[in-house]
């Protein structure tokens, strides 16, 4: 397979075996150009030799995504640093030089094996490349480099596909990341003012991610609705795991000042326990205020509200948090059918839970200890909510578990929405998060109008699955024009290794798609339906009329509902 882009003189070549300048001639031949040299990118130490590595896993832990990718945001930056520089230096980027000898076009090769992930990985780093440096839009680039009528041969679907991180076997779905969803997500972040593309950014990014284990992931600019300037929303695992030592929780050392705070916040709401609340009666509050709930919210829980209330007369929807949690499906076994039960059970035995990070010594120290990282919390990234969406006695956590009531204490405020290891959030858990971090931003703006930034962090144990399928949710809710599939991509660039299950990937990709037939088969089937501009309501008060159309789910459709992938569904 090869591709030309005439305009950057690039060609790109993927070859079986070890023979690249054979089968660069040969490209080269068809492409009617002369190549003027050939880069290894699997060679390469600024494409990361198209492998992925994470700071705290090894490549036997991270399974087939070591090979598979994608690679991270730092390796895309360096990489499209490195290429522009060499056709700077080459003098061929913007003029086409002809060989004297074979009166040709003179080009740069960028070659690959084909061995698994390094087709998919040299496709992005070259499309991420003519989306940072030369400005094309990504659905151009896809087009370049992924359409159908280009000369070179067709990339085979699984090439342009990423597997679930932290499984040994390669496994792919309909559901699973592509090529495509990483352009579109590196756009978006363009767009939206997410990523600063320059070597400082980077340099940034890394030393939060090896002393704290927080990235920041979006940001949103409310400059339009409210009197802040922008909402930093950042990703993190569990501080407890971060921090030398855990078992130090004391007190602000200033009780008038720190502990004031943390009364004043308490004053203003007792965080986890009216949250708690909130979950219970999230879909009455929905009822009795329709046009404060985001259009495609029942999407999150794949539950429409209606189809959520009508279930919740028979009793079992009120214990069932989770459809993948076998001690409450048991109980609703008779009413939803024992078919439908062995599916989910399979589902669940397949979801795999993140293994332990390990620490070993970086360049950059993490902080002693709580207090330490929550001075970092407030004085640098002016954190005015930290959710853990983790239990605190999980496995991986110290003996002590996770930090309680540590950072309220310390005026942070906490927000409680634990679900379990591989899953994604139910409905109320999802309305829960969107409403409290817009009632938050509104009483932020009253309180502290001098502030014009501030962040919020969600975590869980490793800050990779549940966490970012959360900021997913607030991603696409407060993004007017954001696809689920655009974050996606973005996720898996900026915290590599993020969304680890099947289910968190459908529950990604849910969120674009129409309600349609029952509830069960829009959050296990794999057939795409329609993209629309999802949970725009939050933040677009024009659109906040707009009708969402009520479905319901009979004993029939349960019963009947089949097909799908390797999953059995």
């Amino acid at each position: 397979m090869w591709r030309h882009l005439p305009n950057e003189n690039l060609l790109w070549v993927s070859h079986p075996g070890d023979d690249a300048l054979l089968h660069a001639e040969l490209a080269a031949e068809e492409a009617k150009v002369s190549i003027d040299q050939v880069i290894s990118l699997e060679k390469l130490d600024k494409a990361n030799y198209l492998l992925l590595e994470l700071p705290f896993f090894t490549k036997e832990q991270l399974g087939a995504a070591h090979h598979h990718g994608p690679v991270g945001l730092d390796v895309i930056v360096y990489f499209a640093g490195y290429l522009r520089g060499i056709l700077q230096d080459r003098c061929i980027q913007a003029v086409p030089l002809v060989s004297s000898v074979a009166s040709k076009p003179l080009v740069l090769c960028l070659g690959c094996t084909q061995r698994p992930g390094a087709v998919a990985n040299s496709l992005l780093l070259l499309g991420s490349f003519l989306i940072l440096e030369t400005g094309i839009p990504a659905q151009d680039a896809i087009n370049m480099l992924l359409g159908k009528d280009v000369q070179g041969g067709d990339v085979a679907l699984q090439e342009q596909q990423f597997p679930t991180p932290f499984c040994d076997q390669v496994r792919f779905t309909h559901d699973s990341l592509t090529v495509q969803d990483c352009l579109f997500g590196l756009q978006s972040a363009l767009e939206h003012g997410w990523l600063d593309y320059n070597a400082s950014d980077m340099h940034s990014r890394r030393r939060d991610l090896l002393a704290f284990d927080c990235v920041p992931v979006f940001k949103v600019s409310l400059q339009d609705q409210l009197d802040c300037d922008t909402v930093s929303f950042w990703v993190a695992a569990d501080p407890v795991t971060t921090v030398i030592n855990s078992d130090a929780r004391p007190d602000p050392p200033d009780s008038s000042g720190e502990t004031g705070a943390a009364s004043e916040h308490s004053q203003t709401r007792a965080v986890s326990q009216d949250v708690r609340m909130r979950a219970a009666h999230s879909h009455a509050r929905a009822g009795s205020n329709e046009s404060s709930r985001p259009k495609r919210l029942g999407m999150i829980s794949e539950m429409s509200q209606a189809s959520y209330q009508s279930h919740a007369s028979t009793g079992w929807n009120a214990s069932l948090e989770w459809l993948g949690r076998s001690a409450a499906w048991t109980q609703s076994e008779t009413s939803l059918g024992q078919s439908l039960r062995k599916q989910l059970q399979k589902v669940v035995s397949k979801s795999p839970t993140t293994p332990t990070k390990i620490h070993s010594s970086h360049e950059i120290s993490r902080p002693e200890d709580l207090p330490s990282f929550a001075r970092w919390l407030k004085q640098q990234l002016a954190c005015k909510l930290l959710v853990r969406a983790n239990f605190s006695t999980e496995r991986g956590l110290p003996a002590q578990g996770s930090y309680s009531d540590f950072f309220h204490r310390w005026g942070i405020r906490q927000l409680e929405l634990a679900i379990p290891d591989g899953t994604a959030p139910p409905f109320s858990t999802a309305l829960a998060l969107v409403n409290e971090v817009q009632d938050l931003v509104r009483d932020l703006t009253l309180v502290d109008s001098e502030t014009s930034s501030y962040s919020i962090v969600v975590h869980c144990k490793s800050g990779l699955g549940r966490s970012m399928t959360m900021l997913g949710v607030l991603a696409v809710a407060f993004t007017p024009g954001l696809s689920s599939s655009a974050f996606f991509g973005w996720s898996r660039l900026v915290r590599p290794g993020s969304i680890q299950t099947h289910e968190q990937e459908r529950f990604l990709r849910a969120l674009d798609e129409e309600p349609k037939e029952s509830c069960f088969s829009s959050c296990f089937r794999t057939k795409r339906i329609s993209r629309g501009d999802s949970l725009k309501q939050t933040v677009c008060p024009e659109l906040q009329n707009s009708p969402t159309k009520p479905y319901t789910v009979s004993q029939k459709d349960v019963a009947s509902d089949g097909g799908g992938d390797e999953w059995g569904i």
